[in-house]
């Protein structure tokens, strides 16, 4: 229950600006999961620790916890947290130039994501795609893909608060 609430707390943090906070309060859940045997929560901790690393630019760390919680859900067959950590890797290998990669880590993540019926973590990974067929140059997929991602969102917001961060943005 603790770890649970960790949680909440950390995303409180988070939602509110306090980004350092919410990363201290992350790490503090990761470390209790551990702690506990808790397996079940650790790769949200882990992936949410990791993003929030990705937006600052820490490349390599928040690409680390992510692979950490990919190995914990593929171990666990925890597929609710696989999308996310895999869409953070694709993030990750991408802002590192490793368009092959991205792509591999996005299409999994979108994989999942229909499994889910999760279109918020699906939209994200579309995004990648984007910007990986943008940065190759493909026009056509380019337009294609922004299209489908943002129609997706279109149809989240309508449903539920989905906003983007200008850290997320950027």
């Amino acid at each position: 229950m603790i770890a649970e609430a960790l949680m909440q707390l950390a995303g409180t943090a988070w939602g509110l600006g306090d980004t350092e906070r919410g990363k201290e309060i992350y790490e503090e859940g990761a470390d209790l999961c551990r702690e506990a045997g808790y397996t079940f929560r650790l790769p949200d901790f882990l992936f949410s620790l990791g993003y929030q690393l990705l937006l600052e630019g820490d490349y390599e760390r928040g690409a680390a916890l992510n692979e950490e919680a990919v190995a914990i859900c593929r171990e666990y067959g925890y597929k609710r947290s696989l999308n996310f950590a895999l869409d953070n890797l694709g993030w990750a290998t991408l802002l590192q130039g490793d368009h092959d990669r991205a792509r591999t880590f996005y299409r999994e993540s979108l994989t999942v994501s229909r499994e889910l019926g999760d279109k918020a973590c699906a939209s994200e990974s579309l995004d990648g795609l984007t910007c990986i067929a943008g940065a190759e140059g493909d026009v056509g997929r380019t337009a294609r893909l922004f299209g489908v991602a943002e129609a997706m969102r279109e149809t989240l917001s309508e449903a539920v608060a989905f906003l983007h961060t200008p850290e997320e943005d950027a």
